[in-house]
């Protein structure tokens, strides 16, 4: 489920005061991870008000007639609404983390020595964030957007005793780890880890309730307009993120599955008018290099024409 329309859902209920305890901590962690909404928070109740009360100025509550009492429920959802606002921007602001920002271009790859010790590759049109006071808080987190492959150093808390985790939290999914390397794939709201060694926890949704663990070679997408789960075992770091050593590669995949992947690499647009060609499954793998080598060898490996049109690129059969 889309993390927007569950606050959303949970917000309505608070303001019905349907909302249990549960329900409310559930909106707390999704704004804990996405502080964007704190703002749309505030303009919900903006939009409320506004909504109950335009044209009124004054409400006297001395007795509450029945034509006024919509009026008075309505100021207590907002005064509620308005305390949690106040009590969340304090939290927010009392738990603020700072991060350190590494971005790749459209058709770019980046080699990343994080502060930790730790490796990261970052495909291209991808950001990572980095918790900067890790140190401080005891434990790694890196945010993602796009792809990236990890290969954690492992590290111990030398007061504790105990390992400090490293999780990366990508949109529905956190993959907790301690010393392994692995790929995490998440654009349009689809995700996808494959695991090169070690072993890792994945939770969905940030749910402790659908953790998978995974052993090398496991790969696992999730779907997040079906919320359907897909696992499959013996892939390799070629066959399951052959990027990381300089190959675009698919398998068994439609083409205009691909041309997404393509445009999310390079930044381009594709139209295909031929439906037929569009539903064929391909397996491919081409070099990744810059746009106009890598779709010569597209052409020649899917038997087809990539021909630029202004800003676009129209993909025909070569037949």
């Amino acid at each position: 489920m889309n993390y927007r329309y569950k606050f959303k859902e949970l917000l309505d209920k608070y303001k019905t005061g349907e909302s249990s305890k549960s329900d409310y901590e559930k909106m707390i962690a999704i704004i804990r991870d996405h502080p964007s909404l704190y703002k749309e928070l505030e303009n919900s109740v903006d939009k409320d008000w506004l909504t109950e009360f335009n044209g009124v100025k004054e409400i006297k509550v001395k007795r509450v007639p029945s034509t006024t009492k919509s009026m008075v429920l309505a100021l207590a959802t907002a005064a509620a609404v308005a305390l949690m606002i106040l009590a969340i921007g304090w939290w927010i602001k009392a738990d603020q983390v700072t991060y350190i920002v590494y971005q790749t271009n459209y058709g770019e790859t980046q080699e990343i020595s994080l502060p930790d010790g730790s490796q990261l590759t970052l495909n291209a049109n991808s950001t990572a964030k980095w918790m900067k006071d890790w140190e401080k808080k005891n434990r790694r987190e890196i945010k993602l957007e796009g792809e990236a492959y990890f290969d954690i150093v492992h590290l111990n808390d030398e007061t504790a005793g105990q390992a400090i985790p490293f999780d990366v939290v990508a949109e529905h999914i956190r993959v907790n780890v301690l010393g392994t390397a692995f790929n995490v794939l998440s654009r349009r709201g689809d995700a996808k880890v494959f695991l090169e060694r070690g072993k890792v926890k994945l939770n969905l949704d940030n749910s402790e309730n659908t953790a998978l663990i995974l052993n090398p070679g496991d790969q696992v997408s999730y779907d997040s307009q079906t919320e359907e789960i897909a696992q499959t075992v013996n892939e390799t770091l070629t066959s399951a993120a052959g990027w990381k050593n300089g190959v675009i590669s698919f398998h068994g995949e439609k083409l205009q599955d691909i041309l997404i992947s393509l445009s999310d690499i390079f930044g381009k647009e594709f139209i295909c008018e031929e439906n037929d060609l569009l539903e064929k499954s391909m397996d491919i793998g081409v070099p990744y290099m810059n746009w106009e080598a890598t779709k010569r060898s597209l052409e020649l490996s899917m038997n087809i024409n990539i021909e630029p049109i202004d800003k676009v690129y129209k993909i025909t059969s070569n037949q």
